[in-house]
């Protein structure tokens, strides 16, 4: 009798410890991120998009997050895809980012600028985060990034807002921001003769070791 009273103290004991549930699988998260890109626009979808763009591991479910924000013109998304562009370890999502840059950035500024009167400064985001990551981007080793990110540049180059900021680059390092700067001026605004110099000077002069990032 001992032992049945044993046995069934055990079982009880068992049956009230807690359950670990056991880690979704990244097939699981993936079809979790559809259902949630999926989903009618909320603020709760936008952040939960937001958190598994930033913290998912899986380059998949990233890359599902980015396409569910689409052309978001919220500033912490745009603050965002700054981010991922500067920091995330695959090249396939920060190309992404780049062109999700070039598409929300756009709309933000089209819309901001209908709000406010002429000679208003740009809002703080276009230069503490977006044009920074952009820039810095343009000298990435990855094509797809690179060539991503200077047409963000050019996408950007046609707001008014914009190009004051680009020829505040054009003094920088020739193999740095400043070309960049002057390539997506040049095709958006005209060749002038100050950015002739410099694709004349940037044609004549070598690339330094620092001018390719990952």
């Amino acid at each position: 009798m001992s032992t049945r009273r044993a046995w069934a103290g055990l079982l009880l004991a068992l049956a009230a410890a807690p359950v670990w549930a056991q880690q979704p699988t990244t097939q699981e998260r993936e079809q979790a991120a559809r259902q949630v890109a999926g989903s009618a626009p909320s603020p709760q979808r936008t952040n939960r998009l937001l958190k598994l763009l930033r913290e998912d591991p899986a380059e998949k479910v990233r890359l599902i997050a980015l396409s569910g924000l689409g052309r978001t013109r919220d500033e912490a998304c745009l603050r965002a895809f700054a981010s991922v562009l500067a920091e995330d370890p695959s090249p396939e999502v920060r190309g992404s980012a780049a062109l999700s840059l070039s598409q929300s950035a756009v709309g933000a500024l089209d819309a901001w600028a209908r709000g406010v009167q002429p000679g208003t400064p740009p809002p703080a985001w276009l230069a503490e985060a977006v044009l920074p990551a952009l820039f810095n981007a343009t000298r990435s080793s990855h094509p797809r990034v690179r060539f991503a990110s200077l047409g963000a540049l050019r996408s950007l180059a046609r707001s008014e807002r914009v190009v004051p900021l680009l020829r505040r680059r054009i003094t920088d390092p020739i193999d740095g921001p400043g070309f960049a700067a002057a390539s997506a001026l040049a095709e958006v605004r005209g060749l002038t003769p100050q950015l002739l110099a410099l694709v004349e000077r940037a044609l004549r002069e070598p690339e330094s070791p620092a001018a390719r990032r990952r």
